[in-house]
């Protein structure tokens, strides 16, 4: 994986609403394949997250781009995020320091 050190890194979380695991099982291989192609945005690490009973509850990924203006308008073409599973999402700017 090459990871660009002159771009700007951001963590992406989003909870799901309850009851909507079926849209996560249905879009779950085209929401694969988005995260996976070439993009200005690029995924570098991501996944569920889950609760106490091990039940997926959202997801977690960590995004290389320009700009959080480039990853919201990357998100809004992802299949989960354009589906409406979130009830709560959130675009936070971090700085990888350990582990380059």
């Amino acid at each position: 994986m090459e990871v660009r050190l002159d771009r700007l890194f951001f963590v992406f979380r989003g909870i799901d609403h309850d009851g909507l695991n079926r849209i996560r099982d249905t879009l779950l291989e085209s929401h694969r394949e988005y995260v996976r192609q070439e993009a200005s945005v690029k995924m570098i690490y991501g996944g569920p997250l889950y609760d106490a009973q091990d039940q997926t509850i959202g997801s977690c990924l960590i995004l290389e781009a320009d700009s959080k203006q480039d990853v919201e308008a990357w998100l809004s073409a992802e299949p989960f995020y354009n589906a409406g599973l979130f009830a709560m999402a959130s675009i936070d700017r971090w700085g990888w320091s350990y582990g380059r």
